[in-house]
């Protein structure tokens, strides 16, 4: 997991440009960081979807990170929504 690289700022982000480019590491990172964590048994959220992680669910998220609680985000002055 430490090997990911995490996607730094950038020292423009409000240029629409610069944001998406982010935000797509961003997402990458994350589907990375799914994928490696199901492999852990430790991270039994995950773990029990490390053979089909198209079924993985939202209640498997949450119970991985809060991250993916919705409003989390999207409330921020970052947020997509």
């Amino acid at each position: 997991v430490a090997a990911i690289p995490f996607p730094p700022r950038q020292v423009f982000p409000h240029y629409e440009v610069v944001a998406k480019n982010r935000q797509k590491r961003l997402e990458d990172y994350l589907r990375r960081l799914i994928v490696e964590c199901s492999k852990l048994p430790d991270c039994e959220p995950l773990y029990k979807f490390r053979n089909n992680l198209h079924n993985l669910d939202k209640k498997s998220l949450l119970e991985f990170s809060p991250f993916f609680r919705r409003g989390t985000f999207e409330s921020s002055k970052y947020g997509t929504s």
